[in-house]
């Protein structure tokens, strides 16, 4: 019996003893939070600082395609728009080649097209094939013969290689397109853009 007298004394005395007693086992059961108030801070700033430790690398698969990533954003093609605007310059030959290649169109192959415009003694350069390639973008085979007589004169280069990609990828002959790509590669030429427009296509 002089046990609890003596605990309803000390309750009375020293109340915070029995506050904390009753308190800590539901405290100590209780599932805690994954951080405390006090070490969530320590814990950020040491996360941030191996964040910081941590040096920014652009991934290396990536890095061929640099050059081109701005030039994709306004235009996926990446070609200059300047060099499609026909100009007194070249209207002229243009304008020739272009009548030439339609009248080459009604031949029944292709061997007989190229020789009809051997004949024709029509001379173009890279620029009047490439415009040439762009003024017929909406028939790919007239496109394509125009691209066909600049590489026999030798005068196609990477971009009318590349744009003749894109009319072929637009017309969804990709068969084609790929084989292009592939004389690009064996013709030790930079096939990157062409590749880009064939997975945009």
């Amino acid at each position: 019996m002089a046990l609890p007298s003596i605990a309803r004394r000390l309750r009375s005395k020293h109340p915070q003893l029995f506050l904390s007693h009753t308190l800590l086992p539901s405290i100590s059961n209780s599932p805690s939070p994954p951080h405390s108030s006090h070490t969530l801070p320590q814990h950020l700033s040491q996360t941030f600082h191996r964040t910081l430790l941590v040096p920014f690398q652009t991934p290396r698969h990536f890095s061929t395609l640099q050059p081109f990533s701005a030039q994709t954003l306004n235009d996926p093609l990446g070609f200059d728009a300047q060099r499609f605007k026909t100009n007194d310059r070249y209207k002229s030959g243009l304008t020739q080649f272009l009548e030439l290649l339609k009248h080459a169109a009604h031949f029944a192959s292709e061997a007989e097209a190229m020789a009809f415009l051997d004949k024709s003694g029509i001379e173009v350069n890279g620029d009047t094939v490439l415009l040439a390639i762009w003024e017929l973008r909406e028939d790919w085979k007239l496109a394509f013969l125009a691209f066909k007589w600049g590489e026999k004169l030798g005068c196609c280069d990477e971009e009318s290689c590349s744009l003749m990609v894109w009319v072929l990828g637009s017309h969804r002959k990709f068969s084609t397109a790929w084989c292009l790509i592939r004389d690009l590669h064996r013709a030790l030429m930079d096939t990157r853009r062409a590749m880009l427009i064939m997975i945009e296509r």
